[in-house]
């Protein structure tokens, strides 16, 4: 007859310990999955894409010269009925351009491409140190409020994951009575479902997330 005695016997601490490794090791991989994932989709979570309905487009100033001749695609699109440009002085080339604004040489880009100058407004801004988006939008309802009273909704084309942080923006700067809509570019110059694996979009997507938590949660409108 077998000696009972002799038969091995279960560790219970060794088998909690492993257990518990067990647990650890799915909770870390679950940690890196969402991280991943999250981190994968911090671009198309910037670049959203959510139009107001409203008649009015509104271009941001310092786009790259390819993404205001997709405006005109944009405008056509969306039955707008009038663009406003925006922006600041220029950031380079001031002393050699006849155009020393932002909003005034997008307008000026716009009727050189064959758009009709006359559904265009410009609206620049004077100069901004910081929160130049905030600026723009400021000078935007200033004109809007004293020029323009029948607009009420907008959308505003930016550039990729830019766009989250300008509809945010503008909204605070138009306050409730103006509803406003977000149309992301995505000619970004660089892969857009792929932006970590591009030097200009890991600077660009984490830029842009740190300044839109900024822009949620610290900015503040009375300065």
């Amino acid at each position: 007859m077998e000696d009972l005695h002799n038969q091995p016997t279960l560790n219970p601490k060794k088998n909690t310990k492993a257990t518990s490794a067990r647990i650890w090791l799915i909770v870390i991989l679950l940690i890196f999955t969402l991280f991943d994932l999250g981190f994968k989709n911090l671009y198309p979570f910037l670049a959203v894409t959510e139009p107001s309905g409203g008649k009015a487009l509104v271009i941001e100033g310092e786009l790259p010269d390819n993404v205001i001749q997709e405006a005109t695609k944009v405008f056509l699109d969306g039955k707008y009925e009038k663009i406003y440009t925006t922006g600041g002085p220029l950031q380079q080339g001031y002393f050699l351009s006849k155009y020393k604004t932002n909003a005034e040489l997008t307008k000026a880009t716009l009727k050189e491409i064959g758009f009709d100058e006359k559904r265009v407004v410009a609206v620049p801004c004077p100069k901004a140190d910081k929160d130049r988006t905030f600026a723009a939008a400021i000078a935007l309802k200033e004109y809007l409020v004293a020029s323009d009273t029948t607009v009420k909704s907008l959308d505003v084309l930016s550039l990729g994951p830019h766009a989250r942080r300008s509809q945010l923006l503008y909204q605070k700067a138009l306050g409730k009575e103006f509803q406003v809509g977000i149309i992301a570019s995505h000619q970004v110059g660089f892969t857009p479902e792929k932006w970590w694996k591009s030097s200009d979009g890991v600077r660009m997507v984490l830029d842009e997330s740190i300044a839109y938590v900024y822009a949620r949660i610290f900015f503040s409108t009375n300065k």
